[in-house]
């Protein structure tokens, strides 16, 4: 006699003496989803979703069978699992890139999902799960863009500007009436001497 595959062990073809077990990155075939009513049977196990990844055989359900992948990656593909998809430094899931973060631990399916580091800040961290990895530009500097990935994009503040300021800034300001500057990435600018005035 046949017998029903157990949850978690499935046949791809008939007459088999017994069920397969769900490879990691896979779980049991919930056969309460829509797309498996027309064919209720343990024929084929169900992919870890895009943003988790397996790390054990036999797994019943999504909930025991796949891990959500941890702050500052994401995976685009379904299946991920530790045994055919770990990275060459023993991580799993791609990094966000440098200049990006993500603090999200709900399991990211997309690289869009990481953050940029704000205008003023870079940061060539790869796999960042905080904005504290996105540095200031020092001050006489800025940067007007987003999602910088080194310090060399931080731009100088140009001649009759300066920024004082090192919280990073995407702007400079630009000298006051009766002062000027002279250089380029300076934190201040100079006062006009007697009977001069900056133009």
């Amino acid at each position: 006699t046949c017998s029903i595959c157990s949850l978690g062990f499935y046949t791809s073809s008939r007459a088999q003496p017994e069920g397969q077990a769900c490879p990691a990155g896979y779980h049991g075939k919930n056969l309460t989803l829509d797309r498996h009513l027309d064919r209720p049977e343990h024929d084929s196990c169900d992919a870890c979703p895009r943003g988790f990844f397996g790390d054990v055989e036999s797994s019943t359900t999504l909930a025991l069978g796949c891990k959500a992948c941890a702050s500052g990656r994401f995976s685009t593909h379904e299946g991920v699992s530790t045994e055919k998809n770990t990275n060459n430094d023993g991580t799993i899931c791609d990094a966000c890139p440098s200049g990006k973060y993500s603090d999200e631990t709900t399991g990211m399916a997309k690289d869009s999902a990481c953050k940029f580091c704000q205008a003023g800040r870079y940061s060539s961290v790869e796999a960042s799960n905080t904005t504290d990895s996105c540095i200031a530009c020092v001050a006489g500097h800025y940067y007007d863009g987003v999602g910088a990935n080194k310090e060399s994009m931080c731009k100088e503040c140009e001649q009759g500007q300066a920024q004082p300021g090192s919280l990073g800034y995407a702007y400079c300001l630009s000298c006051t009436p009766g002062t000027y500057q002279h250089e380029k990435g300076k934190v201040s600018c100079q006062e006009c001497l007697q009977n001069t005035k900056s133009e």
